[in-house]
């Protein structure tokens, strides 16, 4: 979600922890989607 693909544009970074965060507990396990939330929050892409 937070890179380009050839069928869509980049959602970002924050869009993509949005969209697992309403995803957490139904289709993806909520302590999965915790821990990538604080690796991942505050930062603006997955590089830095």
């Amino acid at each position: 979600m937070s890179t380009h693909r050839p069928y869509r544009p980049a959602l970002g970074l924050p869009a993509a922890i949005a969209e697992i965060k309403k995803l957490a507990g139904s289709k993806l396990d909520k302590e999965a989607v915790d821990a990538a939330v604080r690796l991942f929050e505050g930062k603006d892409s997955i590089e830095n």
